[in-house]
């Protein structure tokens, strides 16, 4: 029975005749990426414009319609792109072109990075300032470009208090990028993050006890994680040690209080005595 219903062709053949419609959608020339860019330099106020009404969302796609038409018009090709379609090509011309930047900056003698294209360049001019689009919705990241250890966190010490800071992040952005071999668009997560001017400078272990409070959380900012945090055990030692004196200390006046009312009440009953005498 299962082999007439998969091979008596009811779901074969429909399988067989969505893939064979399927087409695979032809590359973006060097022009039309231009031309979109342009087009998106002219209706850039109104696809940024801040507002969630109705009005602002029919305008936001009127003029992405406006940009494919533009695109389409310009097509050698005749091939004709949809709105979604030009709405992620210029995603991936953003994105491509902030992760070349960064790739650029973190090439340490490495090979450089292939140059930017120009329609990345004006992608970059155009977006300069303003935090890279976000992903596409329900996609997940695939890797990280840049991120710190635990060993490079920050510390900084306040009112004997231990906060682990990490490193400040310039950019922070989800890429969407697309293969150069079987157009695939796949989403991946840029961090970069500014490690310069990093201290490598660490203060002598042994600390003196009695430091000025100035010098001292001077000194502590710049220690790192591990002195740091032996510097706060030490002195929640000597905090624990100098409680224990107090309770101490408070203990013995007690003592010597309830001493004290001892001999109150014999001194009360020895002058009873005496006036019944």
């Amino acid at each position: 029975m299962y082999k007439d219903i998969f091979n008596g062709s009811p779901i074969s053949r429909v399988t067989m005749e969505t893939q064979s419609e399927k087409k695979r959608a032809a590359y973006f020339t060097e022009a039309e990426l231009e031309v979109l860019m342009h087009a998106y330099e002219e209706f850039k106020p109104i696809i940024l414009k801040r507002s969630n009404t109705a009005a602002s969302a029919k305008a936001r796609e009127l003029a992405w319609k406006k940009i494919t038409d533009r695109v389409n018009a310009c097509n050698p090709s005749g091939a004709t792109r949809t709105l979604s379609q030009v709405k992620m090509k210029h995603k991936n011309i953003l994105q491509k072109a902030n992760r070349k930047k960064t790739e650029a900056r973190l090439t340490g003698g490495g090979p450089p990075p292939p140059p930017l294209t120009p329609s990345e360049e004006l992608a970059l001019s155009l977006n300069k300032g303003r935090p890279v689009v976000a992903g596409i919705p329900g996609g997940s990241s695939s890797h990280i470009l840049c991120t710190t250890s635990d060993g490079e966190k920050r510390v900084k010490y306040t009112d004997g208090r231990i906060v682990l800071l990490d490193s400040p992040e310039r950019t922070q952005s989800v890429t969407v990028d697309e293969d150069d071999d079987d157009d695939e668009e796949t989403t991946s997560a840029v961090t970069e993050v500014d490690n310069a001017g990093r201290s490598t400078e660490y203060i002598p272990r042994d600390l003196p006890t009695d430091e000025g409070p100035s010098a001292s959380a001077h000194n502590l900012s710049r220690l790192p994680a591990k002195e740091l945090y032996k510097v706060h055990l030490q002195k929640q030692i000597r905090k624990s040690d100098m409680e224990m004196d107090l309770i101490q200390l408070q203990m013995e006046e007690k003592r010597l209080l309830i001493k004290k009312a001892a001999l109150e009440i014999e001194l009360l009953e020895n002058r009873l005595k005496e006036m019944k005498k």
